[in-house]
C-alpha cells in the first residue's frame, strides 16, 4: 500500500483511521508512507498517529522531479506482495475494498491488471477530483513495473 503525502499533515488522522479501519490481515499489509525531504510537518503527523503494525515512514531522498509519480516509484521499489493499491490523504477507504480488489485479481485471470473502485474521501482536493471521476484506488500486478505506475498516476 503506497500511500504519498505532502504538506498533509490535516487530514492524516482521518486516513490514518481508514487505513487501520481495512478488514483485511494487519500482518499482511505493507504500509509505505511516502513523503518529501522536509516536509516535517506531515511528518510530525504521521509519528503520532496509529498505523497497522509494520507500517513505514519513507523519506523520499531530494531530487527532481518532485513529483507524485517518483514519490510512488520509490515506495513501489520497496514494496513486498503481489498487489499494489494507492491512496491519497484525502481517502477513506471502505473496510472491505482490498479484499475486493484481491478477490477479483485472483479470479480475474493474467489478462487484468488493474481494479479499481469509487473515491470517497473528503478535503480540498475531494471534490473536484469526484467531479473529474478520477479513482482513488489502483491496483495492479507488481510484475507491470513502475513505468506502468507511473504512466497510470
Amino acid at each position: 500500500m503506497l500511500i504519498a503525502l505532502k504538506d498533509e499533515a490535516e487530514p492524516a488522522p482521518q486516513l490514518a483511521a481508514a487505513i487501520c479501519g481495512l478488514d483485511y490481515p494487519a500482518g499482511q499489509l505493507d504500509v509505505k508512507l511516502l513523503i518529501e525531504t522536509g516536509d516535517t510537518a506531515t511528518a510530525f503527523a504521521l509519528r503520532r498517529l496509529r498505523w497497522p503494525e509494520g507500517a513505514e515512514l519513507l523519506v523520499v531522498p531530494p531530487g527532481l522531479p518532485r513529483t507524485r509519480p517518483r514519490t510512488l516509484n520509490y515506495g513501489l521499489a520497496r514494496a513486498r506482495g503481489e498487489q499494489i493499491v494507492v491512496y491519497d490523504a484525502e481517502d477513506r477507504p471502505h473496510p472491505d475494498q482490498f479484499k475486493a480488489a484481491v478477490h477479483a485479481f485472483r479470479s480475474g485471470g493474467a489478462s487484468l491488471a488493474c481494479v479499481q473502485a469509487p473515491r470517497v474521501g473528503e478535503g480540498r482536493r475531494g471534490e473536484a477530483v469526484r467531479e473529474m471521476g478520477l479513482a482513488g484506488f489502483v491496483s495492479m500486478q507488481l510484475t507491470l513495473g513502475a513505468a506502468i505506475l507511473s504512466a497510470m498516476v
